[in-house]
């Protein structure tokens, strides 16, 4: 699915839509030892389950599921079954599934981006993700226009005390953009707007064709998205990997005993995070795990026919 990478499981039994009663349980096992049990509804004598997001790092680790079927009578059945998104994806790696082509891409980047997320983060699994592939699709390559995504925001007027005075990519189950506040002023509300590319452009024109400054458009009664201040911070983490190379623009809204002032644009990308990493040498780690994310949603836009900054 877009932006997660998920199990389904289907369990089967003659017979079972007929029988009074007739129940199917899913007994859901993860690779840490927790579980979930799903109730599930009996169709056509099947049942199918899918899992919830499962974390990049973690999707070399096998789901085991128990189904249980039970019905008025009070028996119960148990078959087990188990697969991890690595063998899955083995399996349907050179398959006619679609376009195969793009589809192999795809899963090539999920591989090499969970494998950097283990080597990054040391996660402990009895191999890396990626070694079901071919020796050679093992590491990300990519051209650096893949890579350098970065928009500059037009200059506004400023009105607010507060500010937004750090802009920091975290990366851990998901990607998210976290935003650090220069203060918090006594008895007052602050949030972040955000703007997608074509949001924030049609602004601009509008701004444009009325002959007013683009702070009178950049407001929150223009804005379909704000965040709420969390632990002292502001977290964007609605980025799916076809879309870390967009650039989204954010402003942070003061309000205070009814009067509303606003900080200046910040234009952002999960992409020029990236570049910027690769290009400060800090480690061999982090260079991998940022080549393994533009790679990731490079191909990401391929197999769903994404365009950079459409939305």
């Amino acid at each position: 699915e877009n932006g997660d990478v998920r199990m389904c499981f289907t369990a089967s039994g003659k017979g079972l839509s007929a029988i009074s009663g007739a129940k199917l349980d899913f007994i859901v096992t993860y690779a840490d030892g927790s579980n979930d049990t799903i109730a599930a509804t009996v169709k056509n004598d099947a049942a199918t389950f899918t899992t919830d997001a499962l974390s990049a790092k973690k999707i070399v680790d096998a789901v085991s599921v128990k189904a249980r079927a039970y019905c008025s009578s009070g028996s119960t059945m148990y078959e087990r079954f188990s697969e991890s998104v690595s063998c899955s994806a083995k399996d349907c790696i050179g398959e006619a599934y679609g376009d195969s082509d793009k589809l192999d891409t795809y899963i090539e980047g999920i591989l090499n981006y969970g494998s950097a997320l283990q080597k990054y983060f040391g996660y402990k699994a009895n191999s890396l993700s990626n070694v079901v592939l071919p020796e050679a699709k093992r590491k990300p390559s990519i051209s650096a226009n893949d890579v350098i995504r970065a928009e500059k925001a037009a200059n506004v007027i400023v009105t607010s005390t507060a500010h937004v005075n750090s802009v920091q990519l975290v990366i851990d189950d998901g990607v998210s953009l976290r935003f650090g506040v220069s203060e918090k002023p006594n008895n007052t509300e602050l949030k972040l707007l955000v703007w997608t590319h074509s949001e924030y452009e049609a602004l601009v024109q509008k701004a444009r064709n009325a002959g007013k400054p683009l702070s009178d458009y950049l407001v929150a009664a223009n804005c379909q998205k704000s965040l709420a201040l969390s632990d002292g911070d502001f977290t964007f983490d609605d980025i799916s990997p076809e879309k870390y190379a967009d650039t989204y623009y954010f402003r942070l809204c003061q309000t205070k005993g009814g009067e509303v002032s606003y900080d200046y644009v910040v234009a952002y990308s999960v992409s020029e995070y990236c570049a910027v990493k690769l290009n400060d040498g800090v480690s061999e780690e982090i260079d991998e795990l940022c080549l393994a994310i533009a790679n990731y949603s490079a191909a990401a836009r391929k197999y769903f026919g994404y365009t950079v900054n459409m939305g």
